[in-house]
């Protein structure tokens, strides 16, 4: 035997090999679980609405189910990383014992469920405006019933769905815990709440600029599903939201190559102009178009749009403040990284299903701009932007 192959290799140095750091495990655990927390959590979801929905929602649950259930699926991941952040600062990277195994279950169910539960309250609350809508315009039509006789009615709508969102609520938590105890179970070991990795990608040198690129992103995908209602109303708004979209996506690609001053500044002052013009429009209305001077209601799709672009200039003066190359600590836990940028993901998809777009409106309209009356409540959903 040669003495080469006898000679015992030199262990690597750890700095050789890397750092090591912590990372959420978003392929292994987040994923599977938020996919099937969604679909289980949306089904129920879907089937309360078509028991003590508003008739104009009820049409077609199955494709309402499967659309809703990828809508939301980001909502979900921020639950799934919300709930494991707080087992591992409890318990550590890896939970192991019956204790910290079912508390672990227990939180990933608990926080998915609340979720769900969330969300099928704003459905809920949407099922009794348009239920309202269509009382108001059976009384105007039909008549045989006075103010107290409708208030009594609008009442009993809204007891009846009060009282689904209680029992599904009870529903999602039962089934959010069999299933989560189902997964660990055929994991055949506890679920890690975070796992080791070694070095360090370009996003967790830089989680900051990351978060602000997709901020700017995630506002201009949003203008971009309300152009085509816009270009039905006035030519020239959907031209300017077509603008908007490429100067955001412009700017987001500008801030992560190159993050300087000029950048953050451009970036800050672009979304603040868009933030100043939704609250005139919001206000007192715009002084050009077809409906000057009207003010326009309050949309799902320009709310999270709002929320976007506000974010984008917090982090726009911090990061002038602190500088973008500024490193994050050595014991911040990478799931407050992953729930920040999910968070910003799940609004976008928020945002784009509060449009119009064909296939996409996910609360049935509420991006729209169309108003609603109580002409419209019993024929059609209406809409709310």
């Amino acid at each position: 035997m040669s003495t080469v192959s006898m000679a015992r290799r030199a262990p690597v140095a750890a700095e050789e090999r890397g750092p090591t750091t912590r990372a959420v495990p978003w392929l292994s655990v987040v994923l599977p679980l938020a996919v099937l927390l969604a679909l289980a959590d949306e089904f129920w979801v879907v089937v309360l609405r078509t028991s003590v929905g508003s008739i104009e929602r009820t049409s077609a649950p199955a494709l309402s189910w499967l659309r809703e259930s990828v809508e939301l699926l980001p909502v979900y991941v921020v639950a799934v990383v919300a709930a494991l952040a707080v087992a591992c600062r409890w318990w550590g990277d890896r939970p192991r014992g019956r204790g910290p195994v079912l508390g672990t279950i227990v939180l990933v169910a608990l926080a998915a469920a609340v979720a769900a539960g969330t969300i099928l309250l704003a459905s809920s609350l949407w099922d009794y405006h348009l239920q309202s809508l269509a009382l108001v315009h059976h009384v105007e039509d039909h008549g045989g019933c006075d103010s107290a006789c409708l208030a009594a009615r609008e009442s009993a709508s809204l007891a009846v769905q009060l009282r689904a969102v209680a029992v599904g609520f009870a529903l999602i938590l039962a089934t959010d815990l069999a299933l989560v105890a189902w997964a660990v179970a055929l994991r055949g070991g506890p679920l890690p709440a975070a796992v080791r990795r070694r070095g360090a990608t370009a996003t967790e040198a830089r989680p900051a600029v990351l978060a602000l690129a997709l901020l700017l992103v995630g506002s201009g995908l949003v203008h971009a599903a309300v152009v085509p209602e816009h270009l039905d109303e006035w030519w020239a708004a959907g031209v300017f939201f077509v603008v908007v979209l490429l100067a955001q996506l412009a700017s987001a690609l500008w801030v992560w190559r190159r993050p300087g001053r000029a950048a953050l500044v451009t970036a800050a002052v672009g979304s603040a102009a868009l933030l100043v013009l939704w609250a005139v429009s919001r206000a007192v209305g715009l002084p050009l178009g077809p409906e000057a001077g009207e003010p326009e209601a309050v949309g799902l799709a320009d709310l999270c749009a709002g929320v976007l672009e506000l974010a984008a200039v917090l982090l726009c003066v911090a990061l002038l403040r602190t500088g973008p190359e500024a490193r994050p600590g050595a014991r911040r836990s990478p799931h407050l990284r992953g729930i920040v940028l999910a968070g910003i993901v799940a609004l976008t998809v928020l945002g784009i299903g509060g449009s119009t777009l064909p296939g996409v409106d996910l609360l049935s309209g509420t991006g729209g701009h169309a108003e609603v009356d109580a002409g419209d409540g019993a024929e059609g959903t209406g809409a709310t932007d």
